[in-house]
């Protein structure tokens, strides 16, 4: 006789689970971690606050430096003897200060526009977004 299995009992069935209700904000991790929300706080402030900056002293270099060149420009076509031409050394030194002080004045407004911008941006985030209420 052949041996016998025994007999199995059914699997229990469990009830299917409901779709979990997640509210991303309270899911994520920044908005649990003070840590965390200070430091995705200044990374922001500090990359979006580059970008104005960035476009405030693009723009500014344009507009200073086209000048300087088109007098440069201008200066060695019209050169026509050797005194002139002997000058021209002394003239583009001149122009060569002239842009080093541009520059350094598009420097600084331009971190005056970052720090501005960095600023708004960091105060929103740290004193606007509610947490509290997003489950921080």
């Amino acid at each position: 006789m052949p041996p016998t299995s025994p007999v199995l009992a059914p699997t229990p069935r469990r009830a299917p689970q409901g779709t979990p209700r997640i509210r991303l904000a309270t899911q994520a991790y920044v908005v649990r971690s003070p840590r965390a929300r200070f430091a995705a706080g200044v990374l922001l402030a500090i990359v979006f606050g580059f970008v104005p900056a960035h476009i405030v002293a693009s723009q500014r270099e344009d507009q200073a430096y086209r000048p300087i060149d088109a007098r440069v420009i201008a200066t060695q076509a019209a050169v026509d003897s050797q005194a002139s031409y002997d000058a021209l050394d002394a003239f583009r030194a001149q122009q060569l200060d002239a842009k080093r002080d541009a520059r350094t004045k598009i420097a600084l407004t331009a971190m005056l526009v970052w720090a501005a911008a960095g600023s708004v941006l960091a105060y929103v985030w740290f004193r606007r977004v509610p947490w509290a209420r997003l489950g921080g």
